[in-house]
């Protein structure tokens, strides 16, 4: 319970900060997202690197930071051309270093953090910035508040902890608080009600990768990444549902 509350506090204390500091540029949110963003780069890091890996903080704590920033206020494309520089700029840091006993999987290593939080978290920066007049962010975050909460008491009181039960409990949350939000994007029901199902799938998706990556790490605690990870896929599901709807 007290990890649920402190998710709760995370993701209601970003939405709140961003939205009274300077929310007229996203100045405030892109602060907030660079620095999560930047904070799990380095988690996930230190963890891979404890397992074995060579995986280069600094770097991919730059990377990962450089995306939502370059991002800020541009559109969607630039995401290709800086994912595409961030992988040659990791092939040639790890060139560099010659071409030892595991440097391919140091490599892939590397890329897998710049791009898990670096290019996901962008999609955050492209939501804020896509339609100020409508509080996407704040919608986002009520869904994803709802799927981590529903998820929680489908798994601990519904039945005895399988998790397609808390799975299927946080989407039937996600379509709730989809349904609450039509009046704040002033979009009609049923649009609604396939954002509600694409980012309760998109939930799903980031709880399971949460859990894999924690796992592989030799986490057990969820960490900050752990307050996350669900809205790092829950953003990209957002901003296409907005380019396919509401533009």
């Amino acid at each position: 319970m007290a990890g649920q509350l402190m998710g709760a506090v995370l993701l209601v204390g970003g939405a709140v900060s961003f939205s009274l500091v300077d929310a007229a540029n996203g100045v405030a949110f892109l602060g907030f997202v660079g620095a999560i963003a930047v904070v799990c780069s380095v988690a996930m890091s230190r963890g891979l690197s404890r397992q074995g890996f060579d995986v280069p903080p600094v770097a991919c704590a730059a990377a990962s930071c450089a995306f939502p920033l370059l991002v800020f206020g541009r559109q969607e494309s630039v995401l290709m051309v800086l994912l595409a520089v961030s992988v040659v700029a990791l092939g040639m840091f790890f060139a560099t270093r010659g071409f030892r006993n595991g440097v391919v999987k140091d490599y892939i290593a590397s890329t897998f953090v710049v791009v898990y939080l670096g290019f996901l978290s962008s999609y955050a920066i492209l939501v804020h910035q896509a339609d100020r007049s409508r509080p996407l962010v704040a919608v986002v975050v009520i869904m994803a508040l709802a799927y981590r909460w529903f998820s929680y008491l489908g798994r601990h009181f519904i039945a005895d902890r399988p998790l397609w039960v808390g799975h299927s409990a946080g989407v039937v949350g996600c379509l709730m608080g989809a349904s609450a939000s039509v009046g704040l994007l002033g979009a009609s029901f049923p649009p609604m009600l396939m954002l509600g199902a694409l980012v309760g799938l998109a939930c799903v998706v980031g709880d399971v990768a949460g859990v894999i990556v924690r796992t592989s790490l030799g986490r057990v605690n969820r960490g900050m990444l752990g307050r996350v990870d669900i809205a790092l896929f829950a953003f990209p599901a957002t901003f296409y549902w907005f380019r396919l709807f509401l533009t």
